[in-house]
């Protein structure tokens, strides 16, 4: 089950990267929180609704912000041939990265990197 504390760091990092949102005239943060909301509910009707101590918006920000800081760390870890194979969401997570990494840097002074990379989705899901 999600702790107060743990919901507290992914909503923390999740506002963090608000700034991508105001780049162009696409909202890239609520983009990839869009993708992850659509696989939580279908991950969740394929699970029968079992096991899950969070709610679909906070897993969805957490995978969000997952994403973002995988695709941040290593921005070329897939190419386009991986995009049948791999979630739309860290392609395109890994596109914002490559594309505005400037704005990354002002996102990761707003929270713990370590408290987040310390966050467990089973555990939060109570899988």
């Amino acid at each position: 089950m999600i702790t107060k504390a743990q919901k507290k760091i992914i909503n923390d990092a999740y506002d963090a990267f608000r700034c991508l949102d105001n780049i162009t005239h696409t909202a890239y943060r609520k983009e990839i929180f869009e993708l992850e909301k659509n696989y939580e509910k279908k991950h969740r009707i394929f699970s029968r609704g079992r096991g899950f101590g969070l709610s679909v918006s906070d897993a969805s920000k957490y995978y969000t912000v997952r994403h973002l800081l995988d695709a941040f760390r290593d921005s070329e870890t897939y190419t386009i041939k991986d995009y049948l194979h791999v979630k739309k969401s860290i392609i395109y997570s890994q596109s914002v990265a490559l594309n505005y990494r400037k704005h990354f840097f002002k996102a990761l002074e707003e929270f713990c990197i370590t408290a987040f990379d310390g966050l467990d989705y089973c555990e939060m899901a109570e899988f």
